[in-house]
């Protein structure tokens, strides 16, 4: 596990930043941060299939879609000064409690690495936060949508530090990017024919291949 300097990003002047509402986790309350230096946050997650929805709305983060993009910027404007920390699971973790990547664990910390809001990435980051972890990173507040019993992050919410970015309907998911592609699969399996693909490479028989022509033809 290891943590790495993101992309060198010029920075939104404080003043044209829309600031996020800060929530509380139910039952809980929010320490105040710290005064004399840049609030230091944590994020984790698989962010497999990077992605973000494009369109102009307020940043609240009761408004904001669920798309990784917007999910780090919000939880980067919640305080003025924010030094935002990523943690990206490493791939046998993810396979086994969601399931498998279509991206690889370095390609996965490399993309988030790039992204403007990130400060820093946490390269096959533990699933499971830990006391130990928040205390040797110096994290301030751990961002995360809010948990129901039995609740990892119970810990957390005890000492103040956890953030609540809720979880809207808005947006796409990477689940719903994977079920897109299944639903329109013989569509892509044209479009990869087209541009250089093989059938090998696909896992396509010929005879599959002529049924999905037939029926790009009727449709």
């Amino acid at each position: 596990m290891q943590g790495t300097p993101a992309v060198t990003h010029l920075p939104e002047p404080g003043h044209l930043r829309e600031r996020t509402k800060l929530i509380n986790p139910a039952g809980y309350s929010t320490q105040p941060p710290p005064s004399d230096r840049p609030v230091r946050i944590f994020v984790h997650g698989v962010f497999d299939l990077f992605h973000a929805e494009y369109y102009f709305a307020p940043i609240y983060i009761t408004a904001v879609s669920a798309t990784h993009v917007h999910f780090l910027k919000v939880t980067k404007n919640i305080f003025p000064e924010t030094y935002l920390i990523a943690g990206v699971t490493t791939d046998n973790d993810t396979l086994r409690v969601k399931g498998l990547t279509v991206i690889s664990a370095a390609s996965r910390a490399e993309v988030v690495r790039g992204c403007k809001y990130v400060d820093e990435v946490v390269q096959d980051c533990e699933p499971v936060l830990t006391p130990e972890f928040m205390k040797e990173r110096q994290i301030d507040y751990f961002a995360h949508s809010d948990t129901v019993e039995p609740d990892p992050y119970r810990f957390v919410k005890e000492d103040g530090k956890f953030l609540v970015v809720p979880r809207v309907k808005d947006g796409e998911s990477t689940t719903q990017i994977i079920s897109r592609v299944l639903r329109n699969r013989d569509k892509y399996v044209l479009r990869q024919l087209k541009n250089g693909a093989s059938l090998k490479d696909m896992k396509i028989t010929w005879l599959k291949l002529q049924w999905i022509k037939i029926c790009s033809k009727v449709a």
